[in-house]
């Protein structure tokens, strides 16, 4: 490790501690904290507050280091503070809805790296896990009433601003193609927005402060506009579908002529998109056909990385280790079908930053459930399944009492329907493992854990029981005041 590395690791020592010490004695601070793990996941990357540790920049894979940020710190200081000093004292900790299959697909996940080709490029994408455990322990200590879940939405409709933002600059002041706000990829800004989006609406449609519910509104709708901006092929119908789901799900079916309005609305709205974006939709969807992109073999495309999959699955069961595809088809698997990459055993000096564009590696797999086959195996790709599986039976759950108005129960549908948002994009992406989304991802999941906590434990026939109120306890829809109640 370089110096900057020991001096980013002090002062990250000292950050956790100076956290977890303001959120055992301010609850306002550990609200604050969680409004900015929840805002800021998505910049988990970016600026100086991101560091890489043990990594290499010249490696195409999933993973390029043992990534650390400021987020990391943030949740681990509400983590310890919300168990040692619990803001509603009789609710008491539980075991996570989900976290053991994911505990037991870390260990499997460790086995893979063991038995990697190359273990130092599995043990920068085994180091996420962790970091994702950790954001989905946190927030399942932290929500326990309408109150944290309100932060969450303001959260997340802060960060759907801060995307927007940029996504229009780049388009309309910078000219870009396809503007990917401040990650990497349009296709990863269309997966947050999909990911993100159905809690938004969710909350729109809960039955708790005017003000949130509006303001949720409106970062949805800032969300479908920014998302016709990716210009994604599998993104927008994802985003229909999911919205949509949402918005049937949260509704009663009886036809209105409020409901008729507001639909003539939206389609009026997402027309109007549309016609402004038509020739770069009729030219980005008429880039590749089907064919072109499953069968062909005259270039990389999903077809290509699915009969590498199956390559390696053919001659390594067990997989070629977790974040080894690169490395892998680089130096084997690519040159079966004709392509010619780099050797990763070759490089004897770290290239120039300014070179690696000229140097040919292979890219991850466009699509999740290709590269996982391929890299931890068959036992590793069930288990990972029976992991999403578990996480879409906790939230199909909440469909049961669909029409309950309560937040606590209507978030639980949208972060069902932001579930089937990541998953169906990941059919034709690897991009949930980059850490924006693979954190943003799992603090839902910790949050639906709590949500499925208390919905088990409260009376089917049951009202929500108001919260006792305190004074200056009132919720008010303003960064300043995040940590009053909503009522």
């Amino acid at each position: 490790m370089e110096t900057k590395h020991y001096i980013a690791l002090v002062v990250f020592v000292a950050m956790g501690c100076g956290s977890i010490l303001l959120s055992l004695l301010s609850r306002r601070w550990r609200d604050f904290a969680f409004l900015l793990v929840v805002a800021g996941a998505v910049l988990a990357e970016r600026g100086p507050a991101d560091v890489n540790f043990l990594g290499q920049y010249w490696y195409r894979g999933t993973s390029r280091g043992i990534g650390l940020s400021v987020i990391d710190v943030l949740a681990f200081g509400v983590l310890v503070a919300s168990l040692l000093a619990p803001t509603y004292p009789r609710r008491r900790w539980f075991f996570p809805a989900g976290l053991g299959l994911f505990g037991l697909y870390f260990l499997y996940c460790i086995f893979s790296v063991l038995q990697a080709y190359q273990p130092m490029f599995g043990l920068w994408e085994l180091a996420n896990i962790p970091r994702a455990i950790l954001i989905m322990l946190a927030a399942a200590a932290f929500v326990r009433t309408r109150r944290e879940l309100g932060i969450i939405v303001l959260g997340l409709g802060l960060a759907v601003g801060v995307q927007a933002l940029y996504a229009f600059k780049q388009r309309f002041l910078g000219g870009m193609y396809r503007p990917p706000g401040t990650l990497d990829h349009a296709n990863s800004l269309s997966m947050y927005l999909c990911t993100i989006s159905p809690v938004l609406l969710a909350a729109a449609l809960a039955d708790w402060n005017k003000y949130l519910r509006w303001f949720a509104l409106a970062a949805a709708i800032v969300a479908s506009a920014t998302i016709v901006l990716t210009l994604s092929r599998a993104g927008l119908p994802i985003f229909a579908f999911v919205m949509t789901g949402t918005a049937v799900m949260c509704t009663t079916w009886r036809i209105t002529r409020r409901k008729i309005m507001v639909v003539m609305a939206i389609s009026l709205g997402a027309g109007l998109m549309l016609a402004k974006s038509w020739d770069m939709l009729v030219v980005r969807f008429g880039s590749a056909s089907l064919e072109e992109e499953l069968i062909a073999i005259d270039g990389e495309n999903r077809g290509i990385y699915w009969r590498w999959a199956k390559m390696m699955v053919d001659d390594h069961p067990l997989g070629v280790g977790l974040n080894n595809w690169s490395y892998m088809v680089s130096k084997t698997y690519g040159a079966r079908v004709g392509f010619h990459y780099e050797d990763y055993d070759d490089i004897k000096v770290a290239p120039e930053k300014a070179d690696i564009p000229s140097i040919r590696y292979a890219p991850p797999a466009h699509a999740l459930a290709a590269l996982s086959l391929g890299e931890i195996g068959i036992p590793g790709t069930l288990l990972f399944m029976i992991v999403w599986l578990r996480w879409f039976q906790v939230g199909a759950m909440f469909l049961i009492r669909r029409l309950d108005r309560d937040p606590m129960h209507r978030l639980g549908i949208g972060i069902l329907f932001a579930t089937a948002g990541i998953f169906l994009q990941s059919v034709t992406e690897w991009t949930y493992r980059q850490p924006p989304l693979f954190l943003t991802f799992h603090l839902l999941i910790g949050a639906l854990a709590s949500l499925h906590y208390v919905r088990r434990h409260r009376p089917a026939s049951a009202e929500p029981a108001p919260e006792p109120i305190t004074e200056g306890d009132e919720f008010e829809p303003l960064p300043v005041a995040i940590s009053r109640r909503v009522v």
